[in-house]
């Protein structure tokens, strides 16, 4: 799984032994789900991969600003739930 993040933020390094990720859908539709992944994180570095990535984006970050820095997690356990607005 893959997360866009502010670069800037003081939380992100380069690489972390761990990550968790956290997703909510909800663009049309007022409902979505709340994901929780657990498992290694490493900042995706290749060039082509962050292209391909940044193609494959549909929407904006719901809180607004800046998204530069891709992570991804291979994940040990995701957990989640169905939410309906």
């Amino acid at each position: 799984m893959t997360e866009r993040t502010p670069a800037d933020d003081g939380t992100t390094t380069a690489e972390r032994p761990r990550g968790d990720l956290g997703r909510r859908v909800d663009d049309a539709l007022s409902s979505g789900w709340s994901v929780l992944v657990r498992g290694s994180a490493r900042t995706v570095t290749d060039p082509d991969e962050r292209r391909r990535l940044d193609g494959q984006v549909h929407s904006g970050p719901w809180a607004g600003g800046g998204r530069d820095l891709w992570m991804r997690v291979e994940p040990d356990t995701v957990t989640g739930r169905r939410i309906s607005v």
